[in-house]
């Protein structure tokens, strides 16, 4: 993985992180079909190019001497895109079928986990320079 790549503008912070290559093997078995006749093959999933971009617009105010960081639901998601995704072991038709699922099981999975990350992050920060007054 890339180091990711932050844009903070007036509009909205932006967080880009580009990964070359993921190769995940769930599932490899080898059996004798005879004597010293052995036969392998495996399951899994490798994926190309895969870009993820979380977008959100925190908002930083200074009231009374305090900060005080909140957070506009819009735009607030993470989005990924896939270069490329092959299912190991399987015809590669099912490969296009399996790309837009994987992408959209990525999408969920990280809205949650990588936004909620930042944003705890991100509080971290404004409390470390402002102080405990403007935490919310």
């Amino acid at each position: 993985m890339d180091p990711p790549k932050f844009s903070l503008t007036p509009q909205q912070l932006t967080v880009t992180a580009n990964i070359a290559k993921v190769r995940a093997d769930g599932l490899a078995f080898k059996f004798m079909v005879g004597p010293c006749n052995w036969v392998g093959a495996g399951l899994g999933v490798q994926l190309t190019d895969v870009k993820v971009v979380y977008k959100a617009r925190p908002m930083l105010s200074f009231e009374n001497g305090a900060c005080r960081l909140e957070w506009n639901g819009d735009p607030n998601g993470v989005s990924v895109a896939i270069g490329d995704l092959n299912i190991i072991g399987v015809q590669n038709d099912l490969d296009k079928l399996a790309k837009d699922a994987v992408r959209e099981a990525l999408n969920f999975a990280l809205d949650a986990a990588f936004g909620t990350a930042l944003r705890s992050e991100v509080q971290h920060v404004v409390v470390q320079t402002c102080g405990n007054s403007g935490k919310r």
